[in-house]
């Protein structure tokens, strides 16, 4: 049952990517610049992460703790302004939903790499048939949903 509750909880976390890159896509549009928009982004994002840290008595990690860090751990950061950036410069080219399931595709298809060979410390969950075959209907929908 808890999964079941975490998959219907994360088909509407869904939503709100598909919402983010519309709106930091107008935010773009406002500011004049996807860097601009990605910036603005992310300094709202890093004040309400503080605000619920501060309310929640979750303490800032120590430097301490963030030197022990393995460097590579630290580019998670980056690599979310690589797709706020990419998705704020192709939505008002090719649409919401054709560069949303571009993205999603390229999430399923390295998720299943992570899982296969537990990547980063993720728990091995083998690819299988059943893996594939569904990962092959969501590459067929943006198939689909590119055709002209």
């Amino acid at each position: 049952m808890e999964s079941l509750v975490i998959i219907v909880v994360m088909f509407f976390v869904g939503f709100l990517i598909a919402f983010q890159g519309a709106v930091n896509t107008a935010l773009a549009r406002m500011l004049s610049h996807p860097l601009h928009a990605t910036f603005v982004s992310f300094l709202s994002g890093t004040l309400v992460l503080a605000i619920l840290l501060a309310i929640s008595g979750i303490n800032f990690p120590r430097i301490a703790q963030l030197v022990k860090v393995p460097k590579l751990l630290f580019i998670g950061g980056t690599l979310g302004v690589v797709y706020i950036t990419c998705v704020l410069m192709f939505i008002p080219k090719v649409g919401t939903a054709r560069v949303a399931i571009a993205g999603i595709c390229g999430q399923i298809v390295f998720a299943l790499i992570i899982d296969h060979y537990g990547l980063m410390g993720i728990p091995v969950s083998a690819v299988d048939a059943k893996r594939v075959f569904g990962t092959l209907l969501v590459v067929a929908g943006l198939l689909v949903i590119n055709l002209k």
